[in-house]
């Protein structure tokens, strides 16, 4: 839903610190490979004092790891602002202060409430924050778009109608946006009050053969598949297939 550069642009004088300073990356990665931080990261958020204690690290030492780590990579960085270590919320300064250092980390998935005015303050903050945009299934992308924000990362049963949104809106074909909308809103608030609608309809599309997951699997009662159903027909004429 957004246009992203593939790498930040470097200077000569960066391309040729790069080159220099090229052993001190893979020193940093080896040393994030021996303590199996991936590992530790990908479980859960955590902050770097407790990946300290994990893997009996110097705190501070460890936190210039994972700095040089984060400056090494040229490649766009998402950062999501909601599900991260618990009790931490980033602040809009600090998002702001991260992307100014590491310009690769200006991609903002807002989800932490207030959402609309953080998403303001970030827009503000333009141009060292690149793109702002949302989560939350795009439940307020039109709103979103209005106030000049670059779309949503939503979840992927309704790729395709999310995308007949942002070019009906984009063409200046504000009627049709706000009548696919409309409908696609019924189905994102099917899935709050029937938690599974999502999953029934990735089985649909043929995304996923069951309602399995890690978590849980699915069961839905016959009135809910009616009801999915019934909210289903009114976004089929705007899938792609």
């Amino acid at each position: 839903m957004i246009t992203t550069e593939v790498e930040v642009n470097r200077t000569p004088a960066q391309t040729m610190i790069d080159l220099l300073t090229g052993f001190w990356v893979s020193r940093a990665l080896y040393v994030a490979a021996r303590l199996g931080l991936a590992d530790l990261v990908g479980e859960q958020p955590v902050l770097v004092a407790e990946l300290a204690r994990g893997t009996g690290a110097h705190a501070d030492s460890l936190y210039r790891v994972m700095r040089a780590l984060a400056s090494a990579t040229r490649h766009p960085l998402f950062v999501q602002t909601s599900g991260g270590a618990p009790g931490m919320t980033l602040s809009v300064e600090r998002l702001v202060a991260l992307a100014g250092e590491f310009p690769h980390l200006g991609y903002i998935k807002e989800e932490a409430d207030p959402v609309i005015p953080r998403m303001q303050a970030l827009h503000r903050a333009r141009p060292a924050l690149r793109r702002v945009f949302s989560g939350a299934a795009g439940k307020g992308l039109l709103y979103e778009l209005r106030l000049g924000m670059d779309g949503t990362m939503p979840g992927s049963p309704y790729s395709d109608i999310y995308i007949r949104i942002w070019d009906a809106w984009h063409a200046g074909d504000f009627p049709a946006a706000h009548e696919i909308f409309s409908k696609l809103l019924l189905m994102i608030n099917l899935d709050q009050v029937t938690p599974g609608a999502r999953q029934y309809n990735m089985k649909k599309r043929g995304v996923f053969r069951t309602m399995v997951s890690r978590r849980q699997e699915i069961r839905l009662s016959s009135p809910a598949i009616e009801e999915i159903e019934f909210c289903w027909e009114a976004l089929r004429p705007y899938t792609k297939a």
